[in-house]
């Protein structure tokens, strides 16, 4: 494999965004665990990530790698489907 077209690896370029409460599980082993073992640029998201301001602290932070709980996956899905409901139809 040449280097064009080797994964990305996890060193101090990526950037993460923690948003889970790190008394959850996935928080924690990714967001805090992943920092420390791998120098990652960490940036905490505010407190009422989950209620809505997830997508402000995205756009800022501009995270190289996105951990997410299903639930979080499907909160966007959602979004999307809104906003596209009120685009024109492609075909």
């Amino acid at each position: 494999m040449n280097e064009a077209n080797k994964p990305e690896s996890v060193g101090p370029q990526t950037r993460i965004v923690s948003y889970l409460p790190l008394s959850h599980i996935a928080g924690l082993a990714f967001d805090i665990l992943q920092h420390m073992g791998n120098v990652c640029e960490l940036y905490f998201a505010r407190p009422d990530a989950l209620q809505g301001t997830l997508v402000a602290t995205l756009q800022w932070a501009r995270p190289t790698t996105f951990f997410a709980v299903p639930r979080v996956w499907e909160k966007f899905e959602e979004r999307l489907k809104e906003i596209a409901s009120t685009k024109p139809a492609f075909m």
